[in-house]
């Protein structure tokens, strides 16, 4: 199972195609939800960013993605990792 931060979306040239589906402008950021199959990716992008609903886009990551466990919800890299105690 991967996930992908809203942030660590843009839009670029080329990437991931997507519709636009919804268009939330937040006042620092606008939050596009894009149509990919039949499934949704969010991209939080930085000021006004209005493209029209039903606009084709291609998305870039600009982050790894992040590995979840099915069964837990944990993080792959969380669960695999030592843990570490730190004395108060």
């Amino acid at each position: 199972l991967g996930g992908i931060r809203p942030e660590d979306l843009r839009l670029a040239d080329a990437g991931i195609a997507a519709r636009v589906a919804d268009v939330e402008y937040l006042g620092a950021d606008t939050v596009l939800a894009c149509a990919v199959g039949t499934t949704t990716l969010l991209a939080r992008l930085p000021g006004r960013v209005a493209p029209e609903v039903g606009t084709e886009v291609h998305l870039a990551v600009g982050a790894p993605l992040h590995l979840f466990d099915r069964a837990t919800g944990r993080r792959i890299d969380a669960v695999a990792a030592p843990t570490e105690t730190v004395p108060a």
